[in-house]
């Protein structure tokens, strides 16, 4: 459900191509090289020739490669038949004005990227009008990628692409080949085309699009499968040329979901081994160019049986770490999921019961399973759906949609509300029922179609009093609006964390966090820059920051599998939420200091190669929660050997190890990513629930481990819907805790929508009117698709088998010994508590047994009294009740 229209100028669309216009009018079709498919075609309106290859890249002996960094120019032919290639086109843009080739963007090929000096980010071309517009293709081992053009990330939603926003000019890792080009044809889908070929708001960066010309270009499919080559002749009496458009329509047509215009006029050339070149090139013959694209295929060249650049994955999120386990390609996707597993909100508790319940978005809407037990014999209700407006019918199986689905107590009557993000803004169910709460900041217009953006939604008190209040970073920077009831009040201007200050990043957007950093029992908010993360307070309003560790770009962090892994969590027990990560070498923590964190970090477990702490499968599940009950959060991830537990205590640091979650059903994503930590059973502890194949497994704790056999929660299997990114991505388990006698009310439909019947997700009032023009029933649009629904049925994606028959947990104490532990933490704080000023580094190694004996008694201490106010908050809660 993105937005339907875009406007730049006067009529600026992306959407189908009227296909009257143009029309494909003859067409066969031949095999001159294995896993090459050549397509020989003619055009009606204009009369235009064109060839295409449609290249399997799955196709065993098949493998892309591009020119390496080149010293002359050359045509197709000659450099292929050098190379060994079957196929070649010409490549990129390149200034005619030099003796030595110089394309116009970035350029890889033979595994080596080309000197800056022979591209245009040359500072000696900074004033040129091409500089930074290109898109690119790159191929590696086992993957292919692509970058989307300077004009498309300012101007479009986009979810995928190596850079996502961001305009910066490092290739991804193992890059083989690369070709840039620019404008793009079709971005992620959706076909470029104007109101007229000719108009001057038509293809803004690069006007010789508007005129008919000879073209190229390059596309691949959506599952990312098959490369698609295109050569157009023209300026001849048998050939027209092609608009921009006219071929932006064609590559639809041949199967392209991602397309981007190479070279073109008397550079358009293709050449087969076999054929030669295929196509008349205006120039008479083929022209001597300074880079190309090539296809090598069959046994003769050497090339191994594994296909060289084969993902061979739908392009869902989940699916891009089949190709890429460790992630580091997939930061769109990292960013997406990680929104929903790490901000879903404080509390899914729809009965105010003081137990979490479980919730989760599926076809018809979203479905709760409330708790039904207290101790170690956890149950729960068949799941009913809470919120019947939610569905899929009604469009809300969009990503930017489904993946914003958040819970918390918005009118702070201590059951949780639900909210969403439709196109035209959040809109919130309450769970007392009545208006659905609107609230217009998040739409698409503001900029929230993007992962950058809606994935950083958060509900969270800032004001303190006891309601949930919607926080979010967006192209202009952080805000927040705090329920008032009935609705929202003004909103809080945050720091200009913006696009355009370099937050916009799947690195930096992707690590925005809030939580009560400095215990006034209001939460505050971290982010990370490139130069170390970047904390604002809500009693400021917002309005100082401060700086918090440096987890910066030069330590690593532009990596997903580390920036993904900030949290905020209260390890130590003092009510103040401490910055936790995976770093390159081990977990810590910096412990909070009220206004900041210490400089120091607290090490709670190194990381082991062997434990698999670089895939995403593994670090994707770092979660917090207290699974001892003693006010403190401990840590717990899944390792190659099962999960991982980490508790802090005056004794220590010790870990839990336990097989649980071991077995390879668990390593789908649409199992591991739904591993939360919440108190299910109403004890003070936190529990360990995680979807499998059969539904929701919830694992009571000990205190000291978790309790076997698991109980099942089956309205959340696989085989009714949930094993897709749209429902999974949703489920959460969050908050309990307060003993609360559950009251009696209806729970089959309590959180009313107030809508009319099938109203969609696109755009509406907030009083069941619709305001896109579309009767009640109207089905809501993909733009990006062509018009087609955004509803339909859900994938049945089956994984492997899930987990049973688990040991019990095995405690191992001392992962640092007592004094270890008391240097560390006495190291983390850096502080005289005789006047709370910082050591001096010969002070400190003089003084550290005084001092780590002052730390002890000071988090004891700290820990009694986070106790009496964890009493005394509960006391006020079931006054309230």
């Amino acid at each position: 459900m993105r937005r339907l229209l875009f406007k730049l100028g006067l009529a600026l669309t992306l959407c189908p191509l009227n296909a009257a216009a143009i029309s494909i009018s003859s067409r066969q079709t031949s095999t001159p090289q294995p896993g090459i498919t050549l397509v020989t075609g003619r055009t009606a309106s204009p009369s235009t020739r064109f060839w295409a290859l449609q290249i399997d890249l799955c196709l065993p002996h098949l493998e892309i490669d591009a020119t390496a960094p080149a010293r002359s120019r050359r045509s197709p032919g000659s450099w292929a038949m050098e190379r060994g290639a079957q196929a070649a086109v010409n490549g990129d843009f390149f200034r005619t004005d030099t003796a030595t080739p110089i394309v116009y963007g970035l350029a890889a090929g033979g595994g080596r990227a080309w000197p800056l000096a022979q591209t245009g980010l040359d500072p000696a071309f900074a004033d040129e009008w091409y500089v930074q517009r290109q898109a690119w293709f790159a191929f590696g081992e086992g993957w292919v990628d692509f970058d989307h053009s300077k004009w498309v990330k300012r101007n479009l939603p986009i979810t995928q692409g190596f850079h996502l926003d961001r305009l910066v000019a490092d290739l991804p890792p193992g890059t083989r080949a690369l070709v840039s080009g620019f404008p793009e044809l079709i971005t992620e889908g959706r076909v470029y085309t104007c109101a007229s070929p000719t108009a001057d708001d038509c293809f803004p960066d690069r006007s010789d699009m508007r005129a008919r010309h000879p073209r190229t270009a390059m596309g691949l499919s959506a599952d990312r499968g098959t490369l698609f080559l295109a050569v157009v002749d023209g300026r001849s009496n048998v050939s027209t040329g092609m608009y921009g458009t006219e071929l932006s329509w064609l590559m639809s047509e041949l199967g392209a979901w991602q397309a981007v215009n190479l070279d073109g006029g008397g550079s358009s050339a293709l050449w087969i081994e076999g054929l030669g070149n295929v196509n008349t090139p205006s120039d008479g013959s083929a022209r001597s160019v300074a880079n190309h694209l090539g296809v090598l295929t069959g046994d003769a060249g050497g090339q191994p049986w594994t296909p060289g650049s084969c993902l061979n994955v739908p392009t869902t999120p989940e699916s891009c770490f089949v190709g890429d386990p460790t992630g580091g390609t997939c930061a769109a996707s990292v960013l997406s999921l990680n929104g929903g597993s790490g901000s879903a909100g404080p509390s899914t508790d729809i009965d105010g019961d003081g137990r979490a319940d479980v919730c989760a978005r599926g076809s018809n809407g979203v479905l709760c399973a409330r708790s039904t037990e207290v101790g170690l014999e956890a149950a729960f209700e068949p799941g009913v759906v809470v919120v019947d407006a939610l569905t899929n019918a009604r469009g809300w199986s969009d990503l930017s949609n489904a993946l914003t689905v958040r819970y918390g107590d918005l009118d702070g009557d201590l059951r949780a509300d639900v909210c969403a993000r439709a196109n035209d803004g959040l809109r919130c169910f309450l769970a007392a029922g009545g208006d659905v709460v609107n609230l217009p900041d998040y739409s698409d217009a503001a900029g929230f179609a993007r992962p950058t953006a809606f994935a950083t939604l958060h509900l969270a008190d800032v004001t303190g009093d006891g309601r949930a209040d919607v926080c979010a970073r967006g192209p202009m920077g952080m805000s927040c609006s705090p329920f008032e009831g009935p609705g929202f009040g003004a909103t809080i201007p945050g720091p200009a964390w913006s696009d355009a200050l370099g937050f916009g990043t799947p690195d930096t957007a992707g690590t925005f966090r809030m939580a009560d950093v400095d215990g006034d029992g209001r939460a505050d908010a971290c982010i990370r820059s490139p130069n170390g993360v970047r904390c604002v307070f809500a009693s400021d309003a917002f309005a100082g920051v401060v700086d918090g560790p440096a987890l910066t770009d030069a330590e690593g962090y532009l990596s997903p599998g580390l920036w993904s892994t900030l949290r905020l969590a209260d390890v130590d027990g003092d009510g103040r939420a401490d910055l936790c990560a995976i770093t390159a070498s081990d977990l810590r923590c910096y412990l909070s200091i009220g206004r900041g964190f210490a400089p120091l970090p607290l090490t709670l477990s190194n990381v082991v190669e062997a434990e698999g702490w670089d895939r995403h499968e593994h670090y994707a599940t770092l979660r917090s929660g207290d699974v001892d009950g003693d006010g403190a959060d401990e840590l717990c991830l899944r390792l190659a050997g099962g999960l991982r537990c980490y508790f802090v205590s005056d004794r220590g640091v010790r870990e839990l190890r336990t097989d649980l979650l071991s077995i390879p059903g668990w390593s789908a994503p649409s199992k591991y990513l739904t591993m939360r930590l919440a108190d299910v059973t109403g004890d003070g502890r936190d529990d360990l629930c995680a979807r499998g194949e059969a539904g929701l497994h919830c694992w009571a704790s000990t205190g000291d481990g978790f309790a076997e056999p698991s109980v099942l929660v089956p309205s959340f299997s696989t085989e009714i819907g949930f094993g897709d990114a749209s429902t999974f991505s949703s489920l959460h388990v969050a908050g309990g805790r307060v003993a609360v006698p559950p009251p009696e009310r209806d729970l089959g439909l309590a959180i009313r929508d107030g809508l009319a019947p099938n109203t969609d997700a696109s755009v509406f009032d907030g009083q069941g009117a619709l305001l896109d023009g579309r009767s009640d029933g109207a089905e809501s649009r993909d733009f990006a698709a062509g018009g087609r629904a955004d509803a339909g049925g859900l994938d049945d994606a089956r994984s492997r088998d899930d987990a049973g028959g688990l040991d019990d947990a095995v405690f191992r104490d001392g992962r640092q010994p007592t004094g270890d532990y008391g240097r560390a933490l006495a190291d983390a704080r850096q502080i005289a508590y005789s006047g709370g000023c910082a050591l001096s580094s010969n002070a400190h190694t003089r003084g550290v047994g005084l001092f780590a004996l002052a730390a002890l008694l000071l988090v004891t201490a700290r820990r009694r009294s986070r106790s009496a106010s964890v009493g005394s908050r509960r006391s006020r809660d079931e006054s309230r009740s």
